[in-house]
């Protein structure tokens, strides 16, 4: 928030520890141990004031992010729990035997679902496969070989094939343009 204030009040979940010297640091400041949640409690006036680093480009581009988890989350048909396994999946993409282990259906089962929701395991592979190499490439630390090992891809060349069809440019060419971009917001 970029200036001091005073909670009028923080609430902690767990009950009070038997080593409580740590929290008698806000002296001036009421604890309330084995409160039904986690709470600052503090005047909506000290919320209203304006951020004194705020960032209007920043702003839009983390609501917009907002609004695609969001959607992502809201959307509650069967292909919308393969697409959200797909993305978390830790490594790699899983195959289809794995995916409707993991979902306990059978693979016929998971691949008529989605026939009937309109769309097929490969195409939430290949959408999923777009959207985690995306995230992927805003990491600099990662390199389009590693990310191309992470999403599933024989070789690094397969993964630039469908990142040019999925985006008409190559990740290199995307990554130094959404970095040029940042710069320049930021600029």
């Amino acid at each position: 928030m970029g200036r001091p204030f005073t909670p009028l009040r923080l609430d902690l979940r767990f009950p009070r520890p038997e080593k409580s010297a740590p929290y008698e640091a806000f002296d001036d400041v009421p604890i309330a141990f084995g409160a039904p949640r986690n709470a600052i409690v503090t005047l909506a006036t000290v919320l209203e004031q304006s951020l004194p680093q705020a960032d209007q480009h920043t702003m839009q581009v983390c609501e917009r992010e907002c609004r695609l988890l969001l959607a992502r989350r809201t959307d509650t048909g069967f292909a919308a729990r393969v697409r959200e396994l797909l993305m978390r999946w830790p490594d790699g993409i899983p195959d289809m035997g794995v995916a409707a282990a993991a979902l306990h259906v059978s693979t016929r089962t998971l691949h008529r679902r989605l026939a009937v929701e309109g769309t097929s395991y490969r195409r939430l592979i290949d959408a999923a496969r777009h959207a985690r190499a995306v995230e992927m490439l805003s990491d600099l630390g990662l390199g389009v070989d590693q990310i191309a090992v992470r999403l599933g891809y024989a070789d690094a060349a397969a993964f630039i094939r469908a990142f040019r069809r999925w985006t008409g440019a190559t990740p290199g060419a995307y990554r130094t343009r959404s970095v040029r971009n940042v710069s320049r917001a930021h600029a």
